[in-house]
């Protein structure tokens, strides 16, 4: 675990985030360093606003990072989703994988692979979000526009029989925050980029305490 200052961060491309715990988490692009950029709040309630009060990353082992003789972007994004209940981050990359992280604490060896990459097309990724009381996990096809519940054991994936592809025929690029479920009437935040996402999410947590 290295402390760096907010600026270390910018060139480092947040292709997928979350919001736990009061703090701001991703992956950069193909990396197996998971930032975490805690947040400090003035004000109470809707009013809250947030800054940055500190930044840490984690190299996380196990993810044989770079992999250069079987193939490249190992690491990138599909998306992140973070239980608020337990801690426990769960991730589906480009290629397939599905792991878990525990961030109750350093999460530098907690990388657990729960279903290996299926192949070198970047097709196989999903978004990730849960529903609002963190029980389910749900999963977004950007290819298909497909939505499935997740296996938190394995990652399969259960079809809701439900699509979504309102973008040139692809589905969303991103899912924001964990008050996402996959009907019609409830798709309020699908779509929403990660700093709106934050923003919403950050905003929902803060008026809930």
């Amino acid at each position: 675990m290295n402390d760096v200052g907010p600026s270390a961060l910018v060139a480092d491309d947040p292709n997928n985030a979350a919001y736990y715990n009061n703090a701001y988490w991703f992956f950069g692009f193909n990396s197996n360093v998971l930032n975490k950029v805690s947040l400090s709040y003035s004000g109470t309630g809707a009013g809250a606003v947030p800054t940055v009060s500190g930044t840490q990353t984690y190299s996380i082992a196990g993810m044989n990072l770079p992999n250069p003789g079987t193939g490249l972007n190992t690491n990138t994004f599909g998306d992140i989703a973070i239980n608020l209940d337990t801690g426990m981050l769960y991730a589906s990359t480009t290629r397939g994988r599905f792991y878990s992280l525990d961030l109750n604490g350093d999460p530098t060896n907690t990388f657990v692979e729960l279903a290996a990459g299926i192949g070198p097309k970047n097709t196989y990724g999903l978004q990730l979000s849960y529903n609002t009381d963190s029980s389910i996990l749900y999963g977004h096809s950007y290819e298909t526009g497909d939505w499935y519940e997740v296996s938190l054991a394995n990652g399969a994936r259960t079809s809701l029989n439900y699509s979504t592809t309102t973008f040139g025929g692809k589905g969303f690029r991103d899912l924001g925050g964990a008050a996402v479920v996959p009907e019609p009437s409830a798709l309020l935040l699908a779509g929403m980029g990660g700093v709106g996402g934050l923003a919403w999410n950050v905003m929902r947590r803060r008026r809930a305490a």
